[in-house]
């Protein structure tokens, strides 16, 4: 004599608590809910009988938002969910003010006054561009990097000419 087969089906609804941080990443804080039931296939037609869907928990947990480096989120709390079978999985946003990323630059000129040997006067200007990352957090801290340049601190060295067999004087 057969037997009916038994299978057991389940379904996972998922909930997730998105929250975009002040520094612009992301976490997700993923809540499951599963249910099952047997389902109970008879051998000879094949036909199918399915239980009722139980489960150990039927609720999503409420979550309470914190403050995030001194920035408080736009929801402060997110409440307890009863789902059921049929409840879709869902994604819920907590939103916490960006830090905004600039960046600063500073032009420096070095002019270097040459006195030619006939009196004549040359400036010959060198110019540099310094920039640095300044950090406005969302909590109103203000960082500044460090100042750099792409050949370091220094401005080019200046050579000048010999001129009549003479060497530069410092």
């Amino acid at each position: 004599m057969k037997k009916n087969d038994v299978r057991t089906e389940s379904k996972t609804i998922t909930r997730t608590i998105r929250l975009y941080l002040p520094n612009g990443t992301t976490r997700d804080i993923v809540q499951t809910v599963t249910f099952t039931r047997e389902v109970i296939i008879d051998p000879w037609t094949q036909e199918e009988t399915k239980g009722q869907w139980v489960t150990e928990k039927d609720t999503f947990d409420g979550y309470k938002a914190e403050e995030v480096d001194g920035v408080v989120p736009d929801r402060l709390e997110i409440g307890q969910v009863t789902a059921n079978p049929e409840t879709e999985s869902w994604v819920e946003e907590v939103r916490y003010s960006q830090d905004e990323v600039m960046i600063e630059e500073k032009k420096v000129t070095r002019t270097i006054k040459l006195i030619k040997l006939n009196g004549e006067i040359e400036l010959i200007p060198q110019t540099a561009i310094f920039t640095r990352q300044i950090i406005k957090k969302a909590n109103g801290q203000i960082i500044y990097g460090a100042w750099g340049h792409e050949n370091g601190f220094a401005l080019d060295d200046y050579y000048p000419p010999v001129i009549d067999g003479k060497k530069k004087n410092r």
